[in-house]
């Protein structure tokens, strides 16, 4: 009897365990299943919140307009979206939808910041320089606003060869920085923190495109490095476009094998970024090796033309 009792325990004991291993492999195959279609918190987005698509984006703000066409924060948006897919692709024609977007967000909301900015980016992507400052200065009143304005002016400032003027606008990004820090009106940087200079991407690499530009080698590799630093997990076109601008910088200092590691950097940041193969065909180009040039840019449904801002050259 009692030898029967201690089977039948046993038994009960042994079910228990493998009910608890079958309960375990059933968690572990979720967990697995929902960390796979639903990624984990990054580029500071919640857990399970999967990013959209710029082409996914695009097709949600024209559905919003079918709705209320006329609301003039979607169309922005929408010309926001544009800019972005011009700038992946490298097709110059999306610049005439941001262009578009834009102009019928200020016709239903004249003088609306938002516009005037989209306006001030197609202008600078088309080297319409006047138009760009034009457009830019317009919105420098606006506390929401002011740096991005002052970042346009930089670029413009910077693609022309006004170093001074370029330098003078990262020094007022900074002043106007302080005065918003005592607003409480700072964005947000990548990490959840205010963007300090320290930890301003953006501006760092300006920095660092302004130090290079003037010969100051060391400053510009160490300003590179720290955008890049400051940007840390977060993927997507800001990070591509810094490890690009680093890697032309390598390029023009004869870096080749650790400029092309940083464009592929770029392109696992961002798959379909134009930019980096333009790169890529510079480096080919500097070992006169003109069918790999050729082979780069022949890509499908690349247009470099509509590549890179800047060069270091």
């Amino acid at each position: 009897m009692e030898n029967s009792e201690k089977l039948i325990a046993q038994d009960e004991k042994w079910r228990l365990w493998q009910w608890l291993v079958i309960i375990g492999l059933v968690v572990a195959i979720l967990v697995t299943l929902f960390i796979w279609f639903f990624p984990a918190k990054k580029n500071n987005l919640p857990l399970g919140f999967k990013p959209l698509t710029l082409e996914q984006e695009i097709e949600g703000y024209r559905n919003q307009l079918t709705i209320s066409k006329n609301n003039f924060l979607f169309l922005a948006k929408l010309g926001d979206a544009y800019i972005r897919q011009a700038r992946t692709t490298g097709d110059p024609s999306w610049y005439i939808l941001a262009e578009q977007s834009a102009k019928a967000s200020l016709a239903n909301a004249p003088g609306n910041t938002g516009a005037l900015i989209l306006l001030a980016r197609v202008s600078m992507a088309r080297h319409e320089f006047k138009n760009a400052i034009s457009f830019s200065e317009k919105v420098l009143n606006d506390p929401n606003a002011r740096l991005e304005g002052l970042g346009i002016l930089f670029d413009v400032h910077f693609a022309t060869g006004d170093f001074d003027k370029a330098k003078a606008d990262l020094e007022e990004i900074t002043n106007t920085k302080k005065v918003l820090l005592k607003m409480k009106k700072m964005k947000l940087g990548p990490g959840g923190q205010i963007e300090t200079d320290s930890t301003d991407p953006i501006k760092l690499t300006r920095y660092a495109l302004l130090f290079s530009s003037t010969g100051k080698d060391k400053e510009a590799e160490q300003s590179f490095m720290s955008s890049l630093q400051a940007l840390g997990n977060t993927d997507g076109e800001p990070k591509a476009w810094v490890y690009t601008l680093y890697a032309s910088f390598l390029i023009k200092h004869g870096h080749f094998v650790e400029a092309q590691n940083n464009l592929k950097f770029a392109l696992n940041n961002l798959a379909g970024y134009v930019p980096p193969l333009v790169q890529m065909a510079e480096i080919e180009r500097c070992k006169n090796n003109w069918q790999g040039v050729i082979e780069i840019l022949s890509e499908p449904n690349k247009e470099p033309a509509a590549g890179l801002l800047f060069y270091l050259g």
